[in-house]
């Protein structure tokens, strides 16, 4: 039973890897907005502060 639940678990994880590469890539096509919004991040961040 533990077995087949960390297999799941192995396949949950390789699937999100997946989208989050697929998500990188898609950012890296528009990164000027990216870089905009991790800027914007930046500056709240430090207004907290």
């Amino acid at each position: 039973m533990k077995m087949h639940y960390f297999k799941i678990k192995i396949l949950f994880f390789t699937l999100l890897l997946f989208v989050l590469a697929v998500s990188c890539a898609d950012i890296e096509t528009e990164s000027s907005g990216y870089a905009s919004l991790n800027i914007n991040l930046d500056d709240v961040s430090k207004r907290k502060t």
